[in-house]
């Protein structure tokens, strides 16, 4: 049983970081960079003040730096600051969490009070049917 719970344990290893990596491309495969959406259409920002830009983001560097140092602040906790309101990222979550942790809990009290009812009224029908089998 040991050996069963840490085999699954260090399964989580493997998962957690192909995770990391999808995630990362993810949001690295949407066209444009934040660059891009501060620039906006019109352009007007000179091909120099793009580079500091993107050298700035950290968008210069290649794809594996850029991961690596994605993961290193992910695991300090650091999530960054969102360009738009200038606030941290993580406080912006937490303001937040308790809507989310009110709809959460009103959405399964919703799911309990269907899904019983549901399950035992279909209980006596399953049984019918599998006797008639």
């Amino acid at each position: 049983m040991r050996r069963y719970a840490l085999f699954r344990t260090l399964s989580l290893v493997p998962t957690l970081l192909g995770v990391t990596v999808a995630v990362f491309l993810l949001i690295r495969l949407i066209p444009g960079t934040i660059v891009d959406q501060m620039i906006g259409t019109e352009g007007t920002y000179s091909e120099q003040m793009v580079r500091a830009l993107r050298a700035f983001f950290g968008l210069d560097a290649p794809i594996h730096v850029q991961y690596g140092r994605w993961m290193s602040a992910v695991l300090r906790g650091d999530l960054g600051t969102s360009w738009r309101t200038g606030l941290p990222v993580h406080q912006m979550i937490l303001s937040r969490l308790e809507v989310t942790a009110e709809l959460t809990l009103l959405a399964m009290l919703v799911a309990i009070a269907v899904g019983i009812p549901l399950a035992a009224r279909s209980t006596p029908m399953l049984a019918f049917t599998a006797a008639m089998s």
